[in-house]
Parts: C-alpha cells; sequence; structure tokens
C-alpha cells in the first residue's frame, strides 16, 4: 500500500498572519487557509480548502465522475457533524499516540483535532485530492510529520490494518453508504476499539442499528453540540460503535 507525506509548503504568503499557500498538483482552482475554530470556540486549526466550492460542481472531471460512480465533491467542504466530532472528543482524555483512522476526511477536522490532543492520525477518503489537503492543514498546524499520515480508502473495499479509534464526521450520509461503512468497520476497527461517526439527526441512519447488527457491531448515540466556526450552533449524534462479542459489546 502506498502511503503519501505532505510535501514542504512553498515561500508565498496569503497574508503575514497565515501559514504559506502550498502548491497542490492536480487541483486547478483557488485556495485558501481558514483558522476554525473548535471545543466550542476554545481551539483553533488552519484548515487548507479551496477558496470556493460551486465552480468545482461544473468541473468536467467532477462531472464525468458523477455520472459513474455519483461521486460529488463534498471533501471540499468543512461539515457539521465535523464540529460536532472534534467537540466531543476534547472532552475526553486519550491516551498519547493512540492510532487513529480518519476515514472520509474530507478537509481533516476531525483528524486535526485528534492530533491536537496527543494522537496518531491517518487520514483517508476516496478523493485523493482530500488526503493531500489535510496532509497539508496538519503541516501547517505545526504537527511532527511521524504523528500523521494518509491514504487512499474506499469504503467498498476496506483493507487489512485494525485501529482502536476510527472517526467520522457525516459518513453516513446517504443510505447506500451505511451498509459499506458498517463493513469497513467490522474489518478496520481493533477487537476492543471504538469508531466515533457524527451525523446531525441524518434519515439515512434510521436503520442504522439493525445493519450494524448485521456486522456483529453495536451502537451508542450521544447527543451533543458546537459551534461553527460562523458562530452557529449545531447539533447532532455522535455514534460510538464497537464489535460485539457473544451479543455484548467488547
Amino acid at each position: 500500500m502506498n502511503e503519501s507525506k505532505a510535501g514542504s509548503p512553498r515561500t508565498e504568503m496569503e497574508s503575514p498572519s497565515t501559514p504559506p499557500l502550498p502548491s497542490m498538483p492536480g487541483f486547478d482552482y483557488p485556495i485558501a487557509w481558514e483558522k476554525l475554530l473548535w471545543d466550542n470556540g476554545q481551539k483553533t486549526s488552519w484548515v487548507l480548502r479551496p477558496k470556493d466550492f460551486e465552480p468545482l460542481l461544473d468541473d468536467p472531471d467532477v462531472i464525468r465522475r458523477n455520472a459513474q460512480d455519483d461521486y460529488m465533491p463534498y471533501w471540499a467542504q468543512v461539515w457539521a457533524g465535523s464540529f460536532v466530532l472534534a467537540d466531543l472528543l476534547a472532552s475526553h482524555l486519550w491516551p498519547k499516540r493512540l492510532a487513529v483512522l480518519e476515514i472520509g476526511c474530507g478537509l481533516g477536522l476531525a483528524g486535526l483535532a485528534a492530533l491536537s490532543l496527543g494522537m496518531n492520525v491517518d487520514f483517508t477518503d476516496y478523493e485523493p485530492l482530500a488526503v493531500d489537503f489535510a496532509l497539508q492543514s496538519a503541516l501547517a498546524n505545526g504537527f511532527n510529520p511521524d504523528q500523521f499520515s494518509g491514504y487512499v480508502l474506499d469504503y467498498r473495499k476496506p483493507i487489512n490494518r485494525q485501529y482502536p479509534l476510527i472517526l467520522g464526521g457525516e459518513v453516513l450520509y446517504e443510505a447506500v453508504l451505511v451498509r459499506s461503512v458498517c463493513g469497513l468497520l467490522q474489518k478496520m476497527l481493533a477487537p476492543a476499539g471504538e469508531a466515533w461517526l457524527a451525523d446531525p439527526y441524518r434519515r439515512a441512519c434510521d436503520r442504522l442499528d439493525e445493519i450494524l447488527a448485521e456486522f456483529q457491531l453495536s451502537c451508542e448515540c450521544r447527543e451533543s453540540s458546537s459551534l461553527t466556526n460562523r458562530g452557529e450552533r449545531v447539533r447532532g449524534y455522535v455514534r460510538v460503535i464497537k464489535h460485539l462479542r457473544n451479543g455484548i459489546p467488547e
């Protein structure tokens, strides 16, 4: 399996207060740094993002991939569930250097939060550009490159690697994804591990408990809320998922 590390940023400065803008091969649209507030405004992280989302929808490659596999460039925005997940993570104590997998990382806010809390993070996404953006953000926030890495991961094709903690911010936004994500968790969640998946009350999760049981997984829902970067209060569930052994959560 080929893993990627973020390269060195260029010296071009967006402004004296922001990190250098990196070169992003394969991405032809303007990019920008945004300072995100999380942990209800107590912590900040720099996140590299496309400057505008709407032009991506008309990109010929996006249109082609959408026709082939219903692809949409959802990775290019920070979703409300990522704030809810980051904030709940910050309310717990975690072992230092705990190995964490972020699935569907998008711009990587949940993974950046885990890094800030002392964990080691693998950023993964179906979209290679999402992984590249998240890695650049990890570098810009001053984390040691030995603390993070990234690779492309399709929910439908889990790999033979297990993690004690798996994170996902709004990865269950369509019903068709629920079974694929459950299959990935069954294979990649360590026997005594936990998966924390956040969603703002999405209907796609209506049958989640039933599908989890098919994969010998259980779920505990924790309701939480967070302030977004724009000061908006968002609420949702963080679903803590574990393996079942003899019908009992491990």
